[in-house]
């Protein structure tokens, strides 16, 4: 099977056969094609040559309607739900079989939703707006949405990104269970201490080829594995942030900070923190408890409703976001594609969105993208032009281009929120050696991350949020069981 989008070849000659009854894990650095197989797969992209076989039948290809008769599901990266929609509203609007047939009833969605949601083992109110739910809540949601056809395979593109621990380990037993009745399914994965957790078989691409068919995971090893997925480079530690001095000024502070983001996510209800120079803290909670309105308070995308904010010694409560950025605050976004970059504009206007205008009201594009350049090839970014638009660069690529507008030389504080969501194992080493480059540097680094291993492995310490408070601290050396209990309120370290 081969696929390319325009002169960019996405998937070239991969055969795979993946049996029924079994967890296959699917990986490869971003934009080695795993996305794009779990697509050509659902039906959403046509083959440029190949064919999809789905048992002893075979599939035109480029048709999600065929692909779903056929039994094949996809429950996506980012979830399809409409937001404003209610559960039962969803399951409706993705149903392809039979439909209501009478007058319109709430009371009958309701209750075929109950019916579909039970089957799949969630329990979820019907009537809960989408937009509302915890995250964790949604992807039950989504999967059960997927379960309603009764697939033959169902295909989860990186499922594990967006959840605690708890979570990811109670949705690797309900992937074992559809395997052990008879499902194929297919998970997009990227860390390897999840492949070798869930996976019957490990199926690795590169660079669009297939480098390792479908193997059994007990003939695999972890390196031998991750050698395969980046090319025979070994991916050195990310070295340890050395601890900053106690005296050390205070770079950014919040104090009795409550505020709301416009996003849905709980209020951040008298919050105080200090981060030093050369000191990275995390933000550790399930999300959606706070950690978005903090964010934004501090960022000033919204104002705080009551407390104070500080960067080094000025007051900036009631600054705006370019007199923050002005006194040294850089962010990497939640959304890298929609808060962190333009996907239609170019790269060199990416690059120059955030800037201050130190150069007066006279625009120099040649100097511009000579300054992109430079940038992009600082930072290992793989691209072929700096007119090339964002939206064509693979996500580990669009967070270091966001990494090489916002770590500069006047960073003071930087503002990390999922800094390696979604990211391969050479991608997530790089960003994550940058944040500890930052704060050797003498920067001051908020990390924001659901990945307690990533938190562990760069910061100094780490508070808890739940319910929109900081309801725990912890410094090294880190207890992940008692962090993670403190996430779910079981614990106030």
């Amino acid at each position: 099977m081969s696929v390319e989008f325009g002169d960019f070849r996405a998937l070239d000659g991969v055969t795979a056969t993946f049996p029924p009854g079994r967890v296959h894990a699917l990986v490869g650095q971003n934009g080695a094609g795993k996305t794009t197989l779990a697509r050509v797969l659902a039906g959403l992209v046509e083959p440029l040559s190949g064919t999809v076989q789905v048992g002893e039948d075979l599939l035109s290809g480029g048709s999600v309607g065929e692909a779903r008769r056929h039994g094949v599901e996809l429950v996506h990266q980012h979830f399809a739900l409409p937001a404003d929609f209610t559960v039962a509203q969803c399951f409706e609007l993705f149903n392809d079989g039979p439909q209501l047939l009478g007058a319109f009833s709430r009371t009958r969605l309701r209750r075929r939703a109950e019916t579909l949601l039970a089957g799949a083992g969630t329990d979820v109110d019907p009537d809960a707006v989408i937009g509302r739910l915890p995250i964790e809540t949604v992807q039950a949601v989504e999967i059960a949405r997927a379960l309603a056809s009764n697939p033959r395979v169902l295909i989860l593109d990186e499922p594990t990104a967006v959840l605690p621990p708890p979570a990811m380990h109670r949705l690797f037993e309900r992937l074992r269970g559809l395997a052990a009745e008879g499902m194929c399914v297919i998970v997009v994965l990227h860390k390897m201490q999840e492949v070798f957790g869930v996976a019957d078989t490990a199926t690795a691409l590169r660079a669009g080829r297939l480098i390792i068919e479908p193997t059994p995971i007990g003939d695999l090893d972890p390196a031998s594995l991750s050698r395969a997925i980046i090319g025979g480079a070994s991916i050195e530690a990310v070295p340890s942030a050395h601890e900053p001095a106690s005296s050390a000024p205070v770079e950014l502070r919040a104090a009795g900070l409550s505020a709301r983001s416009s996003a849905h996510d709980a209020s951040a209800v008298d919050v105080s923190l200090e981060i030093r120079q050369g000191e990275i803290v995390g933000i550790a909670g399930v999300e959606g408890n706070g950690q978005r309105s903090l964010v934004e308070a501090i960022v000033g995308v919204t104002a705080a409703r009551s407390g104070s904010i500080w960067l080094g010694e000025a007051d900036v409560s009631e600054a705006s976001v370019r007199e923050r950025r002005g006194r040294g605050l850089r962010v990497i976004p939640f959304e890298r594609n929609v808060e962190g970059v333009s996907l239609s504009s170019s790269l060199w206007e990416n690059h120059v969105a955030m800037r201050r205008g130190r150069g007066g009201w006279i625009i120099w594009p040649k100097t511009l993208r000579r300054q992109c350049k430079e940038a992009l090839d600082r930072w290992k970014v793989s691209y072929r032009s700096e007119e090339q638009q964002a939206g064509s660069l693979s996500g580990g690529n669009v967070q270091k281009t966001i990494l090489a507008r916002e770590v500069t030389d006047d960073l003071r504080v930087l503002i990390a929120a999922h800094p390696t969501r979604g990211l391969d194992i050479a991608a997530a080493r790089d960003v994550r050696a940058a944040l500890v480059g930052a704060a050797a540097a003498d920067a001051a680094v908020l990390v924001v991350s659901a990945d307690l291993e990533e938190m562990f492995e760069v910061c100094h310490r780490v508070l808890v949020m739940l319910a929109g408070r900081v309801v725990a601290a912890f410094e090294r050396p880190f207890d992940v069981e008692r962090v993670g209990a403190a996430m779910v309120g079981g614990d106030e370290g």
